[in-house]
């Protein structure tokens, strides 16, 4: 009975210590073919994105088996939400004639705050924290995009543009910086940039070991995105920055022709990348190295039966969870969401760790011995060297 019980506890702490290193997600699709749909950022349980194809209405599922709630504004054509913090959400709007607007949501679509600034023609929100919405604009007259940064009103625009980029454009922002990328020199190239709240501010992060950086996702203390490769062959190779140009990690693993990243939180990097001979983009997560990758793709046909021509994960939380979008043939777009499944804490490991040494401290107690190794029985042999955590 004692053997039994020590058994048992070994075989749940090598389950549980081989959870520690294998991530497990649970695949919901938030819309059902035909309608067409797409996730763009998450927060807690909920996730904005859009509905129709293209998208053509802002949307948010408050839950992932929650339907949408539409954030349509009033007096717009078209909307789609961008990134979710907190209550807040934001994305861009279009009025007739084609001119769009940064839009910020407070849940619903009468809480919509137009961010357009004055003396722009076009403007577009791409991210949302605490306290701060970024994207980008084109001044009236003008044909150049500006990153910019907001703090709940048009009124409180600020220009994020250095006069020595020709364009830029913010992508993602945390309460620490914003992220985004910059066209330099002649003929332009584009380079990653972050900053910290003002156009005076700006990092550059563009390594010259690559042809052109862009940056997509993090804040102030950590930025992805892509490079292109110097060397033959030319390659987009998902890129991580620690806020410096000196910082680069590489994470394109070996096998892919090309990757990319577009969001970061905590440990978590996000994105895309295709495999060799392969046309088919897949969506890709990471925690801080090439070796880390993650094939959502995978994941996302093994638990829906589906056969997705393309996946894309646009963002991803603290967590680890992730949302994205994927396609397929004759059944359209998808709003996707990769719940990661909680791994069991050190706490769990710990005690399960002590309950064998109690139970083996009460098999000597009762007056067993433990056999020596050449001795113990076969049921035995299989836990040898396998407890790896």
């Amino acid at each position: 009975m004692k053997s039994t019980l020590v058994e048992a506890l070994l075989v749940l702490l090598i389950s549980a210590c081989g959870r520690l290193n294998a991530a497990t997600y649970q695949v919901s699709l938030l819309n059902q073919s035909p309608q067409q749909a797409a996730a763009g950022g998450l927060y807690g349980d909920a996730t904005v994105g859009g509905l129709g194809n293209p998208g053509n209405a802002a949307a948010l599922w408050p839950t992932p088996s929650s339907p949408p709630v539409s954030l349509h504004p009033a007096g717009f054509a078209a909307s789609s939400a961008s990134k979710i913090h907190g209550n807040s959400q934001v994305g861009q709007g279009t009025i007739a004639g084609g001119e769009t607007h940064a839009l910020l949501w407070h849940s619903t679509p009468e809480s919509v705050i137009d961010l357009h600034p004055e003396g722009y023609r076009q403007s577009t929100a791409t991210d949302v924290s605490e306290s701060t919405q970024v994207g980008a604009g084109i001044a009236t007259g003008g044909s150049a995009y500006h990153a910019l940064l907001w703090s709940g009103t048009s009124a409180s625009v600020v220009d994020l543009h250095a006069p020595s980029y020709s364009q830029t454009y913010a992508w993602a922002a945390d309460e620490t910086g914003q992220t985004g990328w910059g066209l330099v020199g002649s003929p332009s190239t584009y380079h990653a940039l972050v900053w910290h709240g003002t156009a005076e501010s700006v990092v550059d992060l563009h390594p010259d070991s690559y042809r052109l950086t862009t940056a997509y996702g993090g804040g102030g203390t950590s930025q992805v995105g892509y490079g292109m490769t110097k060397s033959e062959p030319v390659q987009a190779h998902a890129l991580l920055w620690h806020g410096s140009a000196s910082s680069v990690v590489n994470l394109h693993p070996p096998g892919f022709t090309y990757t990319s990243a577009q969001a970061a939180a905590g440990e978590w990097q996000v994105g895309n990348g295709a495999l060799a001979n392969s046309n088919v983009t897949r969506a890709l997560a990471w925690k801080g190295s090439a070796d880390s990758v993650i094939d959502l793709h995978s994941i996302l046909e093994q638990q829906t039966g589906l056969t997705f021509y393309s996946s894309v994960s646009t963002d991803v939380d603290e967590c680890g969870n992730v949302v994205g979008i994927g396609e397929v043939r004759g059944q359209g777009r998808f709003a996707i969401r990769w719940s990661l499944v909680p791994e069991p804490t050190s706490f769990v490991i710990a005690t399960l760790g002590l309950l064998i040494a109690y139970a083996l401290t009460q098999r000597r107690a009762s007056g067993y011995v433990l056999l020596e190794q050449k001795e113990r029985p076969a049921r035995f042999a299989r836990f040898a060297g396998r407890v790896n955590c």
